[in-house]
């Protein structure tokens, strides 16, 4: 067994981005959740429950163009033949369309409970209209599907948006061993800034929903290793799984440092050769088993305000917090947080409308490992 990762460094997340490889989009472009119930018993011993796989696929919307299936129905039963044969129990989709004669959602779901002849759910949240006045014009969806159900599921809606509208969607789900915060996301893919901004967002919004950093964050970041939205990632203690793959990739499987899995392997699929090409994206997929989470101390900042329709971010002097750049946090009605957990020092933070107006006043006094939770206004 694996016994754990590299434990990645905070890092400062550089604002400037070079152009993400394009999409195959037009150019142009919630809520933070209690747990609602408790982790399985810590016993202290390693776990020995057998592993999971967990797979990332853009499904290039509804074409099959580029493929050798003429039809959906026949590329997703190629997809859930792999998904059993591979024993992916999570899979995060991008471009999971829909026009008024075909679903992608219900051919999947339908494919993979026949090749599995086990129950699967399947959550979405719409993000777009996709090619918009042409003939491929189609609603696109971030997807979720688990094996078995979701103990919690709810939409991502990033507050930092630019062109097109992009959403991610968050599942609770239990792997028997731990109950694991897993998202799907699909980043802006032509506005650096707005990609980074959502990056950080879904951070912050996977760490809140998880409460433990038992999280992990799949889907398409258009955006290469090393670029700002993926350090954005690893400053909050993510870590990329695909990192041996070395190459420009823009798909991803990211584990917090402190989720009770490990590494046992990572592979691209749906290349042409062990299993045959189904997108204009491969598949990512991740082979996870269980291990003893990394102790970590929750840092906590909260506020109560009324946004009126913006968003409020927060900027700090402690990494990965910093004074010239803030982190779009989580809302749940008037009530704002973020968690973190790479503050280990008594920090200085601010409040800030649309990342943009500050609050009034000095600076906030920040406690690591503590909830920090403070009354701010605005003029």
């Amino acid at each position: 067994m694996i016994s754990g990762w590299l434990l990645l460094a905070a890092c400062t997340v550089d604002p400037s981005d070079s152009q993400a490889p394009a999409d195959n989009e037009p150019p142009g472009d919630s809520q933070p959740v209690d747990s609602g119930d408790s982790e399985p018993e810590d016993s202290g011993d390693p776990p020995d429950e057998q592993g999971f796989a967990v797979l990332s696929l853009n499904l290039h919307c509804l074409e099959t163009g580029g493929t050798e299936y003429s039809t959906n129905t026949d590329r997703f039963a190629a997809i859930a033949e792999a998904v059993v044969a591979e024993g992916v129990q999570v899979i995060a989709l991008q471009e999971l369309c829909e026009t008024s004669q075909e679903s992608a959602s219900a051919l999947l779901e339908q494919a993979l409970e026949d090749a599995s002849g086990l129950a699967w759910s399947l959550t979405t949240t719409f993000a777009h209209v996709g090619w918009e006045g042409t003939a491929d014009e189609a609603d696109e969806y971030v997807g979720l599907a688990v094996q078995g159900s979701f103990l919690q599921e709810r939409e991502i809606e990033f507050h930092v948006q630019d062109g097109l509208r992009r959403v991610g969607v968050l599942g609770r789900w239990d792997a028997g061993f731990a109950h694991i915060a897993v998202s799907s996301l699909h980043l802006d893919h032509q506005h650096a800034a707005a990609r980074l901004g959502q990056a950080r967002q879904a951070a912050v919004e996977a760490l809140v929903t998880a409460s433990s950093a038992h999280s992990l964050v799949l889907g398409d970041f258009n955006a290469t290793p090393g670029s700002p939205a993926t350090l954005a990632m690893q400053a909050m203690g993510f870590e990329d799984l695909g990192a041996d793959l070395n190459d420009d990739r823009i798909d991803y499987v990211w584990a917090h440092r402190g989720a009770p899995v490990a590494l046992a392997g990572f592979e691209r699929i749906f290349t042409g050769e062990r299993w045959p090409e189904v997108s204009d994206h491969p598949g990512m997929l991740a082979r996870l088993i269980p291990r003893q989470p990394v102790e970590l101390s929750l840092t906590t900042v909260t506020t109560q305000h009324d946004a009126a329709g913006r968003y409020l971010a927060v900027r700090g002097d402690a990494s990965p917090l910093s004074w010239d750049a803030g982190w779009p946090v989580s809302a749940d009605g008037d009530r704002w947080t973020a968690v973190f957990t790479q503050l280990d020092a008594p920090f200085e933070y601010k409040w800030l409308l649309d990342d943009a107006d500050w609050q009034t006043g000095d600076n906030l006094q920040g406690q690591p490992g503590q909830s920090n939770d403070q009354t701010v206004s605005f003029e």
